[in-house]
């Protein structure tokens, strides 16, 4: 009994020393001790199953997380570039632009683990300050950039809606539209329209 005993001791040992580098080692099988009784074996089983699951949740907790993270970053930052680049054509414009507002408001929602700031993402994975100092100027010029392409939408939103309403009036009631409006102003857009 006292041999069953040192073992357990040493065995427990084993286990501690491998926690603490992170790693389990091998350890021989439980089945292979006849010496112990069934209910031995089935706790030394049980408790090495939760050592092994210790020790796995520590490396997933430790670094898991931000690999995952920075995966996401790289994938987001990835599409921000191509959003930017699809400004160029008449529907990637209204999709880049759509993907670019939702891109800064996650990223004020989300926080900057998972996606980059404008001007970061054709400068991320590259090390030293000239890529920072280029991500700073590029940040000015896409903001500037995104507020003139957002204040343009707006713009044409607004005179769409004005024309819209102003033609919903005119087929409701057409004299009444006429005079609040002036007569000047429907025989310009009549011109304009031949």
């Amino acid at each position: 009994m006292l041999e069953l005993n040192q073992q357990q001791a040493a065995l427990d040992l084993r286990l501690a020393q491998a926690a603490e580098r992170n790693s389990v080692e091998p350890e021989e099988s439980v089945v292979e001790r006849p010496e112990m009784s069934l209910r031995q074996r089935r706790l030394l089983a049980k408790k090495q199953e939760d050592q092994i699951s210790k020790v796995a949740a520590n490396k997933l907790s430790s670094g898991g997380g931000e690999t995952a993270s920075q995966g996401v970053k790289f994938a987001t930052a990835r599409l921000l570039r191509a959003a930017w680049m699809s400004e160029g054509t008449i529907v990637g414009f209204l999709l880049g632009l759509v993907y670019i507002n939702i891109h800064v408001f996650l990223r004020m929602v989300l926080g900057p683990n998972m996606f980059c700031k404008l001007g970061e993402e054709w400068s991320l994975g590259k090390t030293g300050t000239a890529g920072k100092t280029a991500s700073t100027g590029l940040f000015l010029v896409e903001a500037m950039q995104l507020i003139l392409f957002d204040l343009l939408i707006l713009a044409i939103l607004a005179f769409v809606c004005f024309w819209l309403y102003l033609l919903a009036q005119l087929i409701t009631s057409p004299w009444e539209t006429i005079q609040q409006n002036g007569w000047e102003f429907f025989k310009s857009l009549w011109d304009l329209m031949r």
